[in-house]
């Protein structure tokens, strides 16, 4: 197993002495999360050092700097697509395959790292490994205390400072704006019902249920009162259409991050999360040509709306939807 190696520390020619704070940091950080294998931190797409326990693994040491230099692009373009919807900087990319994750997390804008936890997926609990959780707090974590060097709060990336100290935005229930938009799509009318009662649980703002490259089926609660403070800079119905719009072109994101994880075993790519300044965007993948995009504007609660579309999931697929 690579968690068996000692850690081995890998530094770019132009990086010099400058970073050597964060490479003890992140040295630290590896000691401590055992389920991580791979950590490298990023400026712009360009590799500055990496920290990982994969000994002599020359091959898939290379495979994985490469990964996080086209996953801290990616996130770059990811950034650029959603400040239009007025939610703030991306601070938190994970991708998770069947058998692992990357998990990118920014320091300041430009600067990013980047893990990679080898854990396959319980089929019981998607996404739910505890090693893929553990490794995406471990890099959190990470990404705080080298922003506290900098004198700079935390982002709160995942939620998981809050995790526990929090309340949903909306207090009450609520009757969740619902569309179904492809009637004769596969499973609709029971995808309707879960999209409905997961807006009504009120973790999550907007559900939309993509089939065969269609939005079939949307929601959201976005009309609350309680949500009132993030429709300042743009209207509901602007932001709606934006999420819809972000829906449809998720599906070829995701076709794309797959090829970015084939040096994770596993390949098929079954959740990615795009975590902002407020709140987050998941895309869960049900089966071939079928997918759940879930949006929460509530950064505390990043962590509890993505156990949401987990539980959502889990109810599509038992129900044999």
């Amino acid at each position: 197993m690579a968690n068996e190696h000692p850690i081995t520390t890998r530094v770019a020619d132009h990086v010099g002495g400058l970073f050597r704070v964060m490479i003890r940091e992140c040295g630290s950080a590896l000691t401590r999360a055992p389920e991580l294998v791979h950590l490298a931190h990023y400026s712009h797409g360009l590799h500055n050092f990496s920290v990982d326990r994969l000994g002599g693994e020359e091959r898939r040491r290379d495979e994985f700097v490469a990964l996080g230099r086209t996953l801290s692009l990616r996130h770059a373009a990811f950034e650029r697509a959603v400040l239009d919807v007025r939610t703030g900087l991306l601070v938190r990319v994970v991708v998770q395959s069947e058998e692992g994750a990357a998990i990118c997390a920014s320091v300041q804008p430009g600067d990013l790292l980047v893990g990679v936890v080898l854990a396959p997926v319980d089929a019981d609990e998607p996404p739910g490994t505890s090693s893929v959780q553990s490794a995406d707090i471990a890099v959190a974590t990470l990404a705080n205390r080298l922003r506290a060097h900098l004198r700079q709060a935390s982002y709160n990336p995942g939620g998981w400072e809050t995790a526990d100290g929090s309340e949903p935005l909306i207090g009450a229930a609520v009757h969740p704006h619902l569309l179904v938009r492809v009637p004769g799509a596969r499973g609709v009318k029971r995808a309707a019902e879960l999209v409905d009662g997961a807006l009504r649980d009120r973790e999550l703002h907007f559900v939309a249920y993509q089939v065969d490259g269609q939005i079939a089926v949307s929601g959201d609660t976005f009309a609350a009162p309680e949500l009132d403070a993030f429709f300042t800079q743009i209207a509901v119905d602007a932001r709606r259409r934006f999420y819809l719009s972000l829906s449809r072109e998720l599906a070829a994101s995701a076709t794309s991050l797959s090829r970015v994880m084939t040096p994770v075993p596993g390949g098929r790519m079954l959740r990615f999360v795009l975590d902002v300044e407020q709140g987050a965007i998941y895309y869960y993948r049900l089966d071939a040509g079928r997918y759940l995009i879930g949006v929460t504007l509530d950064q505390s609660r990043v962590m509890h709306a993505d156990l949401h579309m987990a539980a959502l999931i889990r109810q599509v697929c038992a129900d044999g939807g």
